[in-house]
Parts: structure tokens; C-alpha cells; sequence
């Protein structure tokens, strides 16, 4: 109604919402939750919903535009757009502990605070699943999954034309599988800081890093003194981003120890500003390549060269992809030794 939050969840009792519009939802101080809150002990499932045009009076900050939960979240086929009600509010359109996101839409959601992100993950060592999903259009980041011992899994979903990045991550494990990163401005498709990657059967594309930020496609810095961090790219393609420090893949130690990388059976293409870029400051990187076509040969690539690939379309599957030619060196280049071991993959 625009006087008040739509609503407040404060049971440890199991909570459905099925079939409802939340809209108009406002927080009148700075606090959580424009549209709805969920307290620490809450257990709460949103289905079939559409919760949009919520937020904070006028130059108020809030956290969760949208939605706000510190307990157990579910979004099964829930629309969350255009959360920013009130000139000048700041804030998420949804900030989660833990949460689990299926089918769903995150779009269109603005806020003038540089960490405005469609879903905000934050401190407190919970976890968050998307699957199926779509994030994109929103103003700031996509994806926030903030410090520390963060676990974010990714499925068959798509985050695009974010206006400050696709995803974000500090000192936390990501999956990423099935995926398609495409189309974000300012920190490119992928920024880590100092934590582990997974990333499979994916397409990193079109995505561009501002000038102070890195790499366009991924970005990876360890810079953690005590801790080593390891990331895997397997059966992905990273092509047609723009950064000035590294288009495509940078990985760089600061003061930290090992890190170590596995890419295979990937494309790696493209990119303006370099395609592979390894910064190791006198601390070691062990960078393992099979199977993978890096065009401009850096990072030591043996298969190098234009791969081919179309644009980014529907090529069946979840996601839109970059299908090679025909009479691309990548076909039949890759391996199917190991393919889907320990990553719940199995050969067809």
C-alpha cells in the first residue's frame, strides 16, 4: 500500500505463500525488508508469486528491497522485479542467509548503492541454490555472495546485462554448471576474491570489466596469506568479453599461497584484451591445461586458433551457447576421460 511492509515473518513454524503479488511494500526506516521479512528462525517458501515495486522511503537504505530473510528461504516460480520504491531508496531486491531458488525471476530490480545486486548473499556461512533461474537487467550486480565461508551453487540458469556484474564472491566455494554469464558491465561476468571456483558445461560471453576492475569474462585473486584456492573449468567456453587487465580468464596471487587451476576441454576466445593472463607475484600458480583451444596462445596453449564459434543462441539445452563450425579444431579435440567424475556429470 506503499505505508507498509507486506509482511512479517517472525515464526519457527513452516510458512507458504502460494499465488500472491506483493507490491507497494515499504520499510519507513533505514532496517530489512520492504516487501517481506523473515526473522532468523523463519522457514519460508514463496511460490507461484510475483513480488515487485517494493522498497524503502525516500533516501533510505534497506536491506531486501524485495525480500528480506535470515532463516531458510524457497522461491519456486517466484517474479521479483522492479523493487525500488521511493526516490533515492537504496538497498537489494532480495538478501538471503539461505536460500534456495528455482525457476525464478530476478529483473529490473534499481538502487543507487554500489552493492545493489539482484540477490545479496551475506556473512554468516550459509548457503544459496539457483536453479533454472534468471537474473538480469538489474542495476547493479547480479549476484553478491559476500565474506566469509559462503557456499553458492548455480544450475542451468542464466544472469545477463547486469549494470555492475554478473557475480561477485568473497572468500567462498562456487559451483556453476550449465550456465550462462553473459552481457554484464563493470566487474565482467565473474569476480572472486580468494575463493574456490567449479565451473562446468558453461558459456562466459560478451561480458566487460571497467577499467580499475580486471578481467572481463573471470577475474580470480587469492589473497589469502594461509589458505591455498583451487578452480576447475571443464567443457566451458570463455569468449567475446572485454577487460583491460585480461579479457577472457586473469588469475592473480597476492600475497597468498598456492593456487591451483584446471582447465579442460574448454574454448578460451576472443577477447579483447588477451584471453588467458596468469599474475603470480613470485607466489605459485599451478596451471594445468587439457584438451582446452586458448586462440591467442597464451597461458601456454598448444591448440590454439579461431574456434568458429556462432553467436550466443539457442542451441538446445537451458541457456543460450556458442555452437563451433563444423570445421572448427575444437571438434573431437576434447576428452572424455574423466568426464563428469565427482562432478554428477555422466557421459551421453
Amino acid at each position: 500500500n506503499g505505508e507498509s511492509r507486506g509482511f512479517s515473518i517472525n515464526t519457527s513454524e513452516p510458512v507458504t505463500l502460494n499465488g500472491i503479488k506483493v507490491s507497494g511494500g515499504v520499510n519507513a526506516a533505514f532496517g530489512e525488508g520492504g516487501g517481506i521479512f523473515a526473522g532468523s528462525s523463519s522457514n519460508l517458501t514463496v511460490s507461484n508469486s510475483s513480488i515487485s515495486d517494493n522498497g524503502s522511503a525516500s533516501n533510505h537504505y534497506i536491506d531486501g528491497l524485495g525480500i528480506f530473510s535470515r532463516g531458510i528461504l524457497t522461491l519456486d516460480n517466484v517474479e521479483l522485479r522492479n523493487n525500488n520504491l521511493g526516490s533515492g531508496s537504496n538497498g537489494q531486491a532480495l538478501n538471503v542467509k539461505t536460500a534456495t531458488i528455482l525457476n525464478s525471476v530476478i529483473s529490473d530490480n534499481l538502487s543507487t548503492y554500489p552493492y545493489g545486486e539482484g540477490i545479496v548473499h551475506t556473512v554468516g556461512g550459509g548457503s544459496l541454490v539457483v536453479r533454472n533461474s534468471t537474473i538480469t537487467g538489474n542495476d547493479q550486480l547480479g549476484l553478491y555472495l559476500d565474506c566469509c565461508n559462503q557456499t553458492g551453487q548455480i544450475y542451468d540458469s542464466t544472469i545477463s546485462n547486469n549494470g555492475k556484474g554478473g557475480i561477485f564472491m568473497q572468500q567462498g566455494d562456487l559451483l556453476i554448471s550449465g550456465s550462462t554469464i553473459s552481457g554484464n558491465s563493470s566487474y565482467g561476468g565473474i569476480k572472486l576474491v580468494s575463493s574456490n571456483l567449479t565451473l562446468i558445461n558453461s558459456t562466459i560471453s560478451g561480458n566487460e570489466s571497467a577499467s580499475n576492475v580486471g578481467a572481463g569474462g573471470i577475474q580470480i585473486l587469492n589473497a589469502l596469506l594461509f589458505e591455498p584456492i583451487e578452480v576447475i573449468i571443464s567443457n566451458t567456453t570463455i569468449a567475446n568479453n572485454t577487460g583491460v587487465s585480461g579479457g577472457g580468464l586473469r588469475i592473480e596471487n597476492v600475497n597468498a599461497k598456492l593456487t591451483a587451476v584446471n582447465v579442460t576441454n574448454s574454448i578460451i576466445a576472443g577477447n579483447t584484451g588477451g584471453d588467458c593472463d596468469l599474475v603470480d607475484n613470485s607466489i605459485s600458480i599451478e596451471f594445468d591445461l587439457n584438451n582446452t583451444l586458448i586462440e591467442d596462445g597464451s597461458c601456454d596453449a598448444t591448440l590454439t586458433g579461431d574456434p568458429q564459434l556462432g553467436a550466443l543462441a539457442d542451441n538446445g539445452g537451458s541457456t543460450l551457447t556458442m555452437l563451433p563450425a563444423n570445421s572448427s579444431p575444437v571438434v573431437d579435440a576434447g576428452d572424455n576421460t574423466g568426464c563428469g567424475t565427482g562432478l554428477g556429470i555422466e557421459i551421453d
